[in-house]
């Protein structure tokens, strides 16, 4: 079976995208008898992070007219001439729907649409006008018209109910490949304990009140470090944020040999491969303030190197409250304190406990072996070649 992936973007560009989509395509791609095909936009990293999809060879794409847009007639052709049996499409709200669009006209045959957390009320809410415009001119018609919807997580199938869609969905997360090292692996030592954040620098993830709330707290000890790229000028906002309140922070772009002092932060960059392994071995806890979220691959990372980790409900991992392997925190500035009150003043055993609850709980439901396998029982299905798996909730 040959399953084709779309998405706006195979590079940096697309945040965690990059690395779920990546990851479940290459999965699916070495099980028996499938055949992974990657269909994408080209970007200004796009040329430069094809090489982490091998075996896979992305085919990508010109934009034409606003890049916004994603509109692209060569990727419209080139998923016609494809022979996909099934397509796969990644995020929502861009050209690749219409493209998507077409194929399902030219060739009718199934598609999944994995809105990867842009239905949520949240993102609903962010540029609402323009939504409401891509939804009627071809949004609507692409996610109505899914012989199945993919969601990551319980309310994100919520959500799709509420905008009013009543096609099939399954539930299947993203997933994680365990790290070689495990629960109770000696720690390289930094001097200060690090609280970490991974990930896109927006306005989205709520580092404006976590920051407000770092400079409140008792950090003795512990340094700040958030590791991302920053979009639309997120980032100086927070630095000024932590001048005007008296925080002492560093760029370690300035200087990469440059680290925060007792209670600072440390603004890291961009992290990928071995450098952000070794970031987040040298971590001693992992936090994510979000407002809303699919379902955040950072976590799962964090949990896979025993990590204990401070996250809202909104990053839709309710298994790790369930299991003790987070602690609870609200988007406002006295909920987040709370929290990182509650971090700081365990005992060091105690908060190794809480991150060997998380290695365990991705090691029982959140590895990407575990989860190509539910996901090609739903292609199957969709094609009219087994039965509905138990899986798919009508």
């Amino acid at each position: 079976m040959k399953v084709g992936y779309v998405s706006g973007s195979i590079s940096r560009n697309a945040g965690g995208l990059f690395f779920s989509v990546r990851s479940l395509s290459q999965t699916v791609n070495a099980l028996a008898g499938f055949e992974s095909r990657v269909f994408s936009l080209e970007d200004a990293h796009s040329a430069e992070d094809v090489v982490k999809w091998q075996p896979l060879r992305p085919n990508v794409h010109k934009v034409v007219g606003p890049g916004a847009l994603g509109y692209s007639p060569s990727l419209q052709s080139d998923l016609v001439a494809s022979e996909c049996d099934v397509l796969h499409t990644q995020g929502i709200w861009q050209g690749c729907s219409h493209a998507v669009n077409h194929w399902h006209d030219k060739m009718n045959k199934p598609y999944l649409v994995a809105p990867r957390g842009m239905l949520d009320p949240w993102a609903l809410a962010n540029a609402r006008w323009k939504k409401k415009v891509a939804g009627l001119l071809y949004e609507n018609k692409h996610l109505q018209n899914a012989a199945c919807l993919h969601a990551l997580c319980r309310s994100e199938a919520e959500s799709m109910r509420a905008y009013g869609l009543k096609n099939p969905i399954c539930v299947i997360p993203n997933g994680i490949h365990l790290p070689e090292i495990g629960a109770g692996a000696e720690k390289e030592q930094s001097g200060l304990k690090t609280l970490v954040f991974i990930g896109r620098i927006h306005p989205k993830k709520g580092l404006v009140h976590a920051l407000e709330a770092w400079s409140q707290l008792a950090r003795d000890g512990w340094k700040f470090v958030i590791a991302g790229w920053d979009q639309g000028g997120h980032e100086q906002e927070l630095k000024d944020l932590l001048t005007k309140a008296g925080v002492p922070w560093v760029d370690r772009r300035d200087d990469s040999t440059r680290t925060a002092s007792e209670g600072g932060v440390e603004f890291y960059g961009s992290t990928y491969g071995d450098e952000k392994k070794a970031l987040l071995r040298v971590a001693d806890a992992f936090i994510l303030p979000s407002y809303s979220e699919g379902l955040p691959m950072a976590v799962l990372e964090a949990w896979s190197y025993g990590l204990p980790v401070v996250m809202t409900e909104f990053c839709n991992i309710p298994e790790g409250f369930e299991a003790e392997a987070a602690i609870e925190i609200g988007t406002d500035k006295e909920s987040i304190l709370a929290g990182l009150e509650q971090l700081v003043s365990l005992p060091e055993a105690a908060v190794q406990e809480i991150g060997e609850r998380g290695l365990q709980l991705v090691k029982d439901k959140f590895t990407w072996e575990q989860i190509s396998k539910q996901m090609a029982e739903v292609y199957q299905w969709v094609a009219g070649e087994t039965a509905q798996p138990e899986i798919i909730e009508l």
